[in-house]
Order: C-alpha cells, then structure tokens, then sequence
C-alpha cells in the first residue's frame, strides 16, 4: 500500500483534496465515504453497499491508534468491482485547472483508455497477439502475466477489457481505494469486506439432499462484467 500512495505523493495536497471534494460533489451511488475528525469515525449509510464503509468505520474504531495517527481523514471507497483510476501521464501532476473527475466507459470498448498510462502506449497497441502465449495451460512468470501492458491480446480474452457493462474512469490521480484493479490501474487497494460481512456464507441448509440430485448438465449465463452483442459474445466469459 505504501508504494501504491507513491504517485500521490508527487501531487499538490491542495489539488488531492480539490480531486476528492469533486468526487464527493458527484454523489455516486457506488462511492461510499468514511471520515476521521476530531476522533469520531462516520461512514455513509445511504448507499446500497453502505457495508463496505460498516466494515471499515468498525476496523477503524476497534482501536484508539487509529484515531491517534489518523487525525482528520477522508476515505474514498469504491464498492463496485471494477476500478475507475488510471492517470494519464500529462496528470501525474494536475492542477486545479485540469478537469475532473469522470468519464463514462460502459459498453464500449475502451483498451486504449485503459492502458494509457502503460510506459510506451504504442508498443502495447502493437504487441503480437500470440507473442508469448503459453501453450501449456499453466503461468510461468505471475508479475509478467498480470502485467496487461505487455499482453495485447488480453482484450479479446477477458469481459472487462473487451466491452465493460459498467466502467467510469479519470485520468487524474485520485485516491481511491478499490477492492480488485488491473495494472494499469492506480486505484488503492484495500482488502474487499464482502466475506468480512459474511456475504456469501455456506448454508448447509441450503444444500439439496442426495435423494433429489439428478444426472443433468446446464449451461446458463455468457458473460461476467461484460456487455455481450451478437458481435461480441464467444468472448466473453463462460
């Protein structure tokens, strides 16, 4: 996390809170804000994933050290799965000039957006699409693989690349904690609350008996995160 803030450390403290104050203007439904002032930790709690603020406002309030180093502190949560930072070279030290603070992606296919911030933008755009590829199914270098700006073909092999259902990004360096991003994104990640809140707990109850279990195969559903056209569909997940 300390080396994630390094880019945030290059930009005017005046510009960062400027950034984030436009943010909060935005009123977003899938932005939750947890702030620390004066010793007292709120959270919203007029959102639909108001949890994720639950969680860490209870984090935060468990232990006075907190409150004792982190004296008046705004926190940006992103509560969707997909992240919304990636800073355009030109913004790595805005002004409060520069405009701010999102722009809408949803169902297009935004690679190149995506990827400017990678160190030399053509070379990405222009990668064989089979340089590379391992043939036996199995990762031989995870940094490499994870590094979308050396892997072109990335594009067509994941939804989110390809055409994201939902997708808002800026180009200036905002911090915002996310719970998941891809490379070439500089969103702060933070460890997602979802099994923290027991979202997705095993019920055996909810278990089918043996007795009601069938032979039987369904293929149901074609995409996850991405927004399927009849152009577009055989690359999506599933």
């Amino acid at each position: 996390m300390t080396k994630a803030f390094e880019p945030f450390r290059k930009v005017d403290p005046e510009v960062l809170d400027n950034l984030g104050e436009r943010m909060l203007a935005l009123d977003m439904e899938d932005i939750v804000v947890v702030t620390m002032e004066n010793g007292e930790i709120n959270a919203t709690n007029d959102k639909f994933w108001a949890y994720h603020g639950d969680v860490l406002r209870d984090s935060l309030t468990s232990n006075s050290a907190y409150t004792a180093v982190l004296l008046n502190v705004t926190i940006l949560l992103n509560t969707y799965d997909e992240s919304k930072i990636v800073v355009h070279p030109k913004h790595e030290q805005p002004s409060l000039d520069d405009a701010s603070p999102l722009d809408d992606f949803s169902r297009t296919q935004s690679w190149s957006r995506m990827t400017v911030s990678c160190p030399d933008e053509p070379s990405v755009k222009n990668v064989d699409v089979t340089m590379g590829r391992n043939t036996t199914g199995f990762v031989s270098n995870l940094t490499e693989s994870q590094d979308i700006c050396q892997h072109f073909e990335y594009q067509k092999l994941h939804s989110f690349f390809n055409t994201p259902e939902s997708l808002r990004l800026t180009d200036l360096p905002l911090p915002l904690f996310s719970q998941a991003k891809p490379s070439s994104f500089q969103d702060l990640l933070y460890p997602s609350p979802f099994y923290e809140a027991h979202r997705s707990d095993y019920e055996a109850d909810d278990d089918l008996s043996w007795d009601s279990i069938y032979t039987g195969l369904y293929w149901r559903g074609s995409t996850t995160g991405g927004h399927s056209t009849l152009e577009n569909w055989h690359d999506m997940h599933r």
